[in-house]
């Protein structure tokens, strides 16, 4: 029996992408925030990624980063409904600490 919905996921699985993530988010030097951005994105029917965008942001500095390395993602394993790949869209949090 096939699942209704399967959630879009990260290639290698969520380990993977924290790992993704931590391997190229880079601090801005000139900033002294911190928090965490959430950033959102929407995942093809290919599992390309397009129209990051921050929902919660910190200050333009963090926001710019956490967008530019979610920008960055390889293709995702698409959503899928029925066993055929659909669109999806995933938020994910970006957390910067000084």
């Amino acid at each position: 029996m096939v699942d209704p919905v399967v959630p879009a996921s990260f290639p290698g699985g969520e380990e993977a992408m924290w790992k993704f993530l931590s391997e190229r988010v880079e601090y801005p030097t000139s900033v002294e925030a911190e928090g965490t951005v959430y950033v959102e994105f929407d995942i093809a029917v290919d599992g390309a990624i397009s129209n990051a965008r921050i929902i919660k942001g910190v200050n333009g500095s963090l926001d710019r980063e956490a967008k530019r390395v979610v920008s960055a993602f390889p293709n995702w394993i698409p959503a899928t409904l029925d066993g055929k790949p659909m669109p999806s869209s995933w938020i994910v949090p970006i957390a910067f600490r000084l």
